[in-house]
Parts: structure tokens; sequence; C-alpha cells
């Protein structure tokens, strides 16, 4: 483990290291752009050293921590168009700072509606999922998914 110490042009880098530096350490993946002073994990190689990444500090901004998924049936009043079905979820508890709301339905007959689609109320244990029926037909599944996301 080390720290980088200079980005060199040619995709290598110079390591910062308890003992000295290591100069021109290849880089594993081109995934990764090195900066000076991040931390990373190196590897003596029979062909040299290379880096196998920057080591995290922490949760960055943004991140997807903790996901849940499933299906529910939603109850929609047969008979007429706009008809619209809501059914609460629950799951356990959503890691994160936010959380958010993702909802898919496979039929020609219904579509998802209010929030972003079709599921609002989003918490770390629960949400709300509503169906619309754009044709007559019965209940049907919805495939969901929460995230939770750090700030």
């Amino acid at each position: 483990m080390g720290t980088v110490a200079v980005v060199n042009p040619g995709g290598t880098i110079e390591v910062d290291v308890e003992d000295g530096e290591i100069p021109s350490v290849r880089m594993l993946s081109t995934h990764y752009s090195p900066a000076a002073g991040d931390l990373v994990e190196i590897m003596r190689t029979s062909g040299g050293w290379v880096c196998l990444g920057r080591i995290s500090t922490g949760i960055p901004s943004g991140a997807v921590v903790d996901m849940r998924a499933g299906v529910v049936s939603v109850p929609v009043a047969s008979g007429a168009a706009n008809n619209i079905g809501s059914a609460d979820i629950s799951f356990p508890a959503v890691r994160g700072d936010s959380f958010y709301g993702v909802a898919t339905i496979n039929s020609g007959s219904l579509q998802l509606v209010a929030g972003p689609p079709g599921i609002t109320s989003v918490t770390s244990t629960s949400a709300t999922v509503y169906v619309r029926r754009t044709a007559s037909g019965n209940n049907t599944n919805v495939h969901w998914a929460v995230f939770g996301v750090k700030e």
C-alpha cells in the first residue's frame, strides 16, 4: 500500500511507500484515473510493480450503498379504463442517507403513475406503488427496487 506521488504521462505512477518510492508502477485497470495523494494498493509481480487500484477511505457521495427489490401484486378495479390501484410495500431496512425507488410492469393495459415513475413515499423500510388501468383487466404484478444512496 502506498500514496501516489506522481502521475506519469505514459500510464504509470510513482508511489511513495513506507521505505521510499517505487517509480513506474503500471496501472492494472484503465477505469481508474489516479491523482497525486490517492491511497493505492500495489503488488510486486514477476514483471514489476502494478497498481491494483485506489483504496477507498469512505463511501463516495452519490454511491448506492444498499438495495432491496421485489414483486408486488397491485389490485386495480376491473372494468373501465383509468382506474388507479396502489399497494404499500415494506422491506428490511435499506442503509443510506436518501432513498429512491423504481418500478416497472409488463402489461399493455396498465401504466405506472404518480411518482418517479409509479413509486412514491419511499423510506428506508417502505414505499407505495401506483398503477393506472388503460383498458379493462385485473390486478398486475409490479417489479420494484429501492436504493439507499450516500449523500
